[in-house]
């Protein structure tokens, strides 16, 4: 029997605790070292503030937190801990302050040495500011040469907006502007939606300097960053305990994307009831890379999906294609579109669209990048030149943490909707979406081979969980109301798949599953596969960290996904002018509904369960479906922590 933080988020622990402080108007937790949430009035100040280390292959190397020692009264603070980050070859470790004053006033010291000689791209201080109230608005920032308005970019930036930095400032409230100031370093702010992280981070050191660079053991590092207000402090208010989190219908309905899943590694051989299951789940296509073609694996021939399939050209990219061609046509697959990459570019070029198109089979021939949206955005294709444009998604690029993750869920909507604004009519294609990194473009050098024991760096325990289900409902919520036109998730099977193999987990202490079971984001993938060829009703939270919605429209059908991002139980307030049926999947029932999936969705009903105010506890066994009646065009549900509720109506 798996535990409950196993279920929740594929581990045992559970998240770090966010402990609540007070600097004089500001607002703000501690967690594992880091400041999250500085707010002023209920007024987003900074998103986050935290000191990192990255090896030569920009990978974060985590620190391990020591003699922390916290005094927090009701208008101030002060924080001291050691950070000891230690992975071979790196060991560098710091010393911490953290002082918040009554004046509102915050200042975040750090100072380490390293303990052996290393190379580093990266040591020091990044600052998340928020998107809500800086993307798009006005800014003033200090340089060498003084103090500068200027306008924060509302479309993805390609390149650092702001370089040479001292301070920036931005309005928070009429008269009031929060300031940041920067000591220790030269520091520069990029767009970090282009990795689809939420937030506008400004960081040293500058990329235009040389990286990776040698740090020689005993090289002491020293920075500090200063938050604090400028002008009249927004009056303050009693915040009150958190309201329920409301849904509301906000634009235009757009169509459903196409949704596919990537296709497992070989040799994995499906069983009838992994067939049957990943039949049910009403897929548009399966991507296979053409390179596996020789012998396919038995789910290619055997679900007979339309296909997605991927070509990597490397020296002589016309034999390749021909061979490719050759392959799906003495198999006759179905072949919905072709993406072909290049080794030698990070982008596929025009020249190499054009001879694809000369040598494949007809149909859609997409370009594009393995890598992220950055890479696109900043070798940007000429509106035409391709069929479709093609990038990749991971929310764990910078950060690992589910706060983290919950955040950058709303950036894969800005990576649409600012290609569109450069593709123009070419259809958009995010393809795969997946919880690591499966390509690091910004590698400079080899990536290290996995110690004995230890999750390979491409798996997510997530991949497993509640939260790694509801993570991937505000994915496609976001994706589709932002008009991407084809979507495509994690693989078929394994420790990135949707359910697990027959054999099981290789490191079941590490990636704790059920062999032949389902994982909870199969359910997700299954309840918005019934719309398939539906539309999507874009919809807002009031909270949507906490809480995001998906709303599908297939004729007279309406069907309202929630999916409770927090570590808290929640109540959600949702739109409805007619009775509702309730499918619920939380920790109380995520077990039985992974391993007897068909039981957990048949319909079945509870008489008397329902309420005008919401549903009663016992109509949340599993898979029960329970009447929900509105009351003045509302009804009302209590959600446990990464629960996922299906609604009806």
């Amino acid at each position: 029997m798996l535990s409950r933080n196993t279920l929740l988020y594929g581990t045992s622990e559970a998240p770090a605790p966010l402990q609540a402080l007070n600097a004089g108007p500001l607002n703000l937790y501690f967690q594992s070292g880091d400041l999250r949430y500085i707010t002023c009035a209920g007024r987003e100040v900074l998103r986050r503030a935290y000191a990192a280390v990255r090896d030569p292959n920009w990978g974060t190397v985590p620190g391990k937190l020591s003699q922390l020692k916290i005094d927090s009264r009701r208008d101030r603070f002060h924080i001291r801990y050691e950070s000891d980050h230690n992975r071979e070859p790196i060991h560098f470790r710091w010393q911490a302050e953290i002082t918040g004053r009554p004046d509102g006033q915050i200042t975040f010291s750090m100072e380490g040495k390293a303990l052996t000689t290393f190379k580093r791209n990266r040591i020091g201080f990044c600052v998340h500011h928020p998107l809500n109230g800086f993307a798009g608005h006005e800014c003033e920032v200090e340089t060498a040469q003084g103090w500068k308005k200027d306008r924060v970019p509302a479309e993805i930036a390609p390149n650092q907006p702001f370089l040479g930095m001292k301070a920036v400032r931005h309005e928070i409230a009429p008269g009031c502007q929060a300031e940041v100031r920067f000591v220790g370093d030269l520091f520069e702010m990029e767009d970090h939606r282009n990795w689809t992280d939420g937030n506008f981070k400004t960081y040293g050191t500058p990329l235009s300097l040389p990286f990776p660079v040698e740090v020689p053991a005993g090289t002491v590092i020293k920075q500090s960053i200063v938050i604090q207000l400028v002008g009249r402090a927004p009056k303050l208010v009693s915040l009150p305990s958190k309201a329920p989190v409301s849904i509301a219908l906000q634009g235009e309905a757009r169509p459903l994307p196409e949704i596919g899943l990537a296709a497992a590694p070989s040799p994995w051989v499906p069983a009838a009831d992994q067939l049957s299951r990943l039949k049910a789940l009403r897929l548009s296509h399966l991507r296979v890379d053409a390179s596996t073609l020789d012998q396919p694996a038995a789910e290619v021939t055997s679900l007979g999906l339309p296909l997605e399939m991927t070509v990597l050209l490397g020296a002589d990219p016309r034999q390749q294609l021909e061979a490719a061609a050759a392959r799906v046509q003495n198999i006759k697959l179905n072949v919905r579109r072709w993406i072909v990459y290049e080794e030698k570019s990070i982008v596929t070029t025009a020249d190499t669209v054009k001879l694809a198109r000369s040598v494949l089979p007809k149909g859609i021939i997409v370009g594009g990048t393995r890598a992220n949206f950055a890479e696109v955005n900043r070798n940007r294709p000429q509106a035409g030149s391709f069929d479709g444009v093609s990038f990749t998604i991971t929310p764990q690029v910078h950060a690992f943490d589910n706060l983290s993750l919950a955040e950058n869920s709303a950036a894969q909507r800005d990576v649409v909707t600012s290609a569109r604004a450069f593709c123009g009519t070419m259809p958009i294609y995010i393809s795969p979406v997946t919880f690591k990194q499966q390509f690091n473009a910004a590698a400079t050098g080899a990536e290290a081979p996995t110690p004995p024991g230890v999750l390979p760096a491409r798996v997510d325990p997530r991949q497993m969980s509640l939260f790694g289900a509801g993570w991937t409902l505000a994915s496609i919520k976001n994706l589709a109301e932002a008009g991407a036109a084809g979507i495509t998730y994690y693989e078929t099977a394994g420790w990135k798949g949707v359910m697990e193999t027959t054999a099981g987990s290789v490191l079941p202490e590490k990636f704790p599953s059920i062999a032949g079971s389902v994982f909870p984001v199969w359910h997700v993938l299954a309840d918005v596969g019934e719309f398939r060829g539906g539309q999507v009703l874009p919809c807002v939270s009031s909270r949507p960290l906490d809480i995001e919605c998906l709303i599908l429209k297939l004729g007279s059908r309406t069907r309202t996904i929630v999916a409770n991002l927090s570590t808290e139980r929640q109540t959600v307030e949702l739109p409805a002018s007619t009775q509702t049926t309730l499918r619920l999947l939380d920790a109380s029932n995520a077990e039985s509904a992974m391993t007897r999936p068909e039981d957990f969705r048949a319909p079945r009903s509870l008489p008397g369960a329902a309420s005008s105010s919401g549903v009663s506890r016992r109509a949340m066994i599993g898979g029960v479906l329970a009447a929900l009646t509105p009351r003045n065009g509302v009804v009302s549900l209590s959600l446990d922590a990464c629960a996922i509720a299906c609604i009806d109506s």
